[in-house]
């Protein structure tokens, strides 16, 4: 416990979270013992179900109406390969990594990997991906959003050709709480879950779309450079947003993470209050939604002279890159209907380290 007295100051977790980030300072220990338990048994649900399945159950021929895109280190290999040995039968893998993080895993492991993949590619053998990590202002969490740019525009056509519905782009390392529901949802190619403007997703770790959404959530890594980093969206990061969308987003993105008016949002709101009071406030939203979204010719100045000063759920530095928060702003901005991904994402992230540093990295999601 000294751990958490030493920390539990404006320190967020995802540990034990189920499937929401959270502050130490606001979790009672009840919420704590009850999210506790729902990652061990995702953790329990997992296991069992890679552990019982054997990849010689499924002999049929199946039509595959999935992608499922690894764009990133692959962690946990050996658990992730019992994974995808099951799921490559109702789905197409595809990897976009890096040699030097692939090369640390098993040989045995590696070539399984490549055995089943359907796509493999190193960024080191990307000339577009080896000039953009050398941009000005590239930050280590850039890395995921420009690996997956690549990788639709790479493989988008083979994907029409194949006749794949959607795409499920996620981290290896994440136990699912009830795998056999993600399954069929695979199988199902997400049909009722996913169709054009609309996203399933678990924050920026895990989430699905219709294939032909591929230009617009392409796009996000180009607008991390001409929108979320220059100089008029840090100095006030504020532009109306559809109010039915924000609801709509609650607890699938981390829109709450974002800037609004005090007017709307209170100061220093917890996340209950911020989705109250946007309720409350609809009408006055969606009347600033309506009458100021070409504000994006406006300079900061302009901006807060119309909406005030700004407050958000978590305080964030500006001059910097926050993925979550961003992502969730792009797809809200874009129109997209975020979907619940409750019982189908959910489950706990698995990860690795003995030692004092990495634990605490870990546990408060440094």
């Amino acid at each position: 416990m000294n751990i958490f007295r030493r920390f539990n100051k404006k320190s967020w977790s995802s540990k034990f979270s189920y499937d929401e980030s959270y502050q130490f300072g606001y979790l009672l220990k009840g919420e704590l013992e009850f999210n506790k338990s729902i990652c061990k048994l995702s953790r329990k649900n997992y296991d069992n179900y890679i552990n019982k399945n054997s990849p010689k159950s499924t002999k049929t021929a199946f039509r595959k109406k999935s992608i499922v895109l690894i764009n990133g280190e692959i962690r946990n290999s050996e658990k992730f390969i019992k994974w995808a040995n099951i799921i490559k039968n109702f789905s197409y893998i595809y990897f976009f990594t890096d040699k030097l993080s692939y090369s640390k895993i098993e040989k045995i492991h590696r070539d399984h990997l490549e055995k089943i993949s359907s796509g493999f590619i190193f960024s080191e053998d990307d000339n577009y991906y080896q000039e953009n990590i050398k941009r000005e202002c590239f930050h280590p969490n850039m890395y995921q959003w420009l690996k997956f740019r690549q990788s639709l525009l790479t493989w988008r056509k083979e994907w029409e050709e194949i006749g794949a519905r959607t795409i499920i782009r996620m981290r290896s390392d994440i136990s699912f709480l009830n795998p056999y529901l993600l399954e069929h949802q695979i199988k199902q190619g997400f049909f009722g879950f996913v169709d054009k403007g609309m996203i399933q997703l678990r924050s920026d770790m895990i989430f699905a779309f219709e294939i032909s959404d591929i230009p617009l959530l392409a796009g996000f890594y180009d607008s991390i450079f001409s929108f979320y980093l220059s100089d008029d969206w840090i100095n006030y990061p504020y532009l109306p947003l559809d109010p039915e969308l924000i609801i709509r987003a609650r607890g699938n993105a981390k829109i709450e993470w974002n800037n609004f008016p005090k007017k709307y949002v209170g100061t220093n709101p917890t996340k209950k209050q911020f989705f109250d009071r946007i309720c409350y406030f609809y009408n006055e939203l969606l009347h600033d939604f309506n009458n100021y979204s070409f504000l994006k010719n406006f300079n900061f100045r302009q901006k807060k002279d119309i909406f005030g000063d700004l407050s958000s759920v978590r305080i964030q530095p500006q001059n910097i890159f926050a993925s979550e928060r961003c992502f969730a702003h792009y797809l809200v901005s874009k129109g997209f209907l975020i979907s619940s991904h409750n019982h189908v994402f959910s489950g706990q992230i698995i990860r690795n380290g003995n030692n004092k540093k990495r634990f605490l990295r870990n546990l408060f999601n440094f």
